[in-house]
């Protein structure tokens, strides 16, 4: 008597069970970094180990100045990484604020979007973070946040940041491909 026991070295179930949550279905989503003019990744390192090796070549694509405009990246991650090094601003933070970091931005992109807020707490990079979140409202559709946590509720809370951008079905697709 023995049992098979698969282990994801990067679980992916965070992801899986917040899109089981906010549309009713489990499924890792096809990311297009290459159709995303503003990028905004927290601890997901999507150059090298994060779902998809295409993630690279399609980031690459949208990066060359000789094509007449340039995606804008932001990265916020406790331990520098591949994607961190290549970001056009790094934002060290400890693991612990991540979901006060994504909380702050979706309070500040929600604020743009119909004037409400839902009054998240301060981060000591809130003119950043407002910044960044205006770059996203004005890119809507064509931006892309994406977080590397394993915990559900900060998987959910990126889900409702890109649904408040438009970003579904343009640089994020939840169709499940067969």
């Amino acid at each position: 008597n023995f049992k098979v026991i698969t282990y994801d070295t990067i679980s992916k179930d965070a992801i899986l069970s917040a899109n089981q949550k906010s549309f009713g279905k489990r499924f890792i989503p096809t990311y297009s970094f290459d159709k995303a003019d503003v990028i905004v990744s927290f601890d997901a390192d999507f150059l090298s180990e994060w779902i998809d090796p295409a993630h690279a070549r399609q980031y690459a694509s949208n990066r060359k100045p000789e094509n007449g405009k340039m995606s804008r990246h932001y990265q916020f991650e406790s331990l520098l990484s591949v994607t961190g090094a290549n970001a056009d601003k790094r934002v060290p933070i400890k693991p612990s604020e991540q979901g006060q970091y994504i909380l702050r931005l979706y309070d500040a992109v929600l604020k743009l979007s119909n004037n409400q807020t839902i009054n998240s707490s301060k981060t000591k990079h809130d003119k950043l973070i407002n910044q960044i979140a205006k770059e996203l409202w004005s890119n809507k559709q064509n931006s892309l946040v994406v977080s590397g946590s394993d915990n559900i509720d900060i998987q959910i809370i990126i889900n409702a940041l890109n649904t408040l951008l438009d970003n579904y079905e343009t640089t994020i697709s939840t169709k499940i491909k067969s």
